[in-house]
């Protein structure tokens, strides 16, 4: 069996059928044209972007040397960080503005492809606590319960965890991305124009599922 086809294999025994982003839609144009870039590559090529990060969690990333697939080692902030899930508690803490957010659903052959190197976590990467892996055979180590749960604050430890990440290196190209999704007819209408001056024909949805619609009150974030 290839690497390719093992990866594939692992991903599909733990259940990990998509991979997913959020963006500003002031990203859109960008992301079209380049892909999913990291930190570090869009301050050095002054690539300009919008970001929502909170700067003390960014500085933690910023200080973090992590292992990858090839055991090579890289800045986090060399990273593309992918969620296993749409609703977070970083997507939470955004959740006045998400009328500006557009969602990427990614394609797993992003991980199983030999060409990208890769390293997972299981709970947020900026948290002290989280533990990173760089090996497929160490996936039981997901907290799936607390990934697929509806509320993460039912969980001890819920909210670290829920932001169990894939980061990827070193970018997600645009060859990856299956869907564009977002919350509303005016968000899809502003991101349909965007994609028709670009000429991209990516498929792009309404889901609600993917946005915090509802009344119930998570606990804030605070990694």
């Amino acid at each position: 069996m290839s690497l390719a086809a093992w990866r594939k294999k692992k991903l599909e025994e733990h259940g990990i059928k998509y991979l997913f982003n959020f963006s500003s839609i002031d990203n859109l144009p960008s992301i079209i044209k380049n892909g999913i870039l990291p930190k570090n590559f869009v301050s050095k090529t002054g690539i300009k972007t919008t970001s929502f990060a909170e700067e003390s969690v960014q500085e933690r990333r910023h200080n973090k040397i992590v292992k990858l697939s090839d055991h090579s080692q890289v800045n986090l902030h060399d990273l593309v960080p992918l969620y296993l899930t749409p609703k977070t508690p970083t997507l939470h803490a955004r959740k006045n503005i998400q009328s500006e957010i557009f969602f990427l659903v990614i394609s797993i052959a992003l991980i199983y492809d030999e060409k990208n190197n890769f390293c997972f976590t299981d709970g947020n990467a900026a948290s002290e606590s989280t533990v990173f892996f760089r090996n497929l055979k160490d996936l039981s180590a997901l907290p799936i319960e607390v990934i697929n749960a509806e509320y993460w604050s039912d969980f001890d430890d819920g909210k670290r965890k829920r932001c169990t990440e894939f980061l990827v290196y070193p970018r997600v190209d645009i060859k990856y991305i299956i869907q564009f999704v977002v919350i509303d007819d005016d968000t899809r209408s502003t991101c349909s124009n965007i994609m028709k001056q670009l000429n991209c024909d990516i498929p792009m949805s309404i889901n609600k599922d993917f946005f915090f619609i509802d009344n119930f009150v998570y606990d804030k974030i605070d990694f």
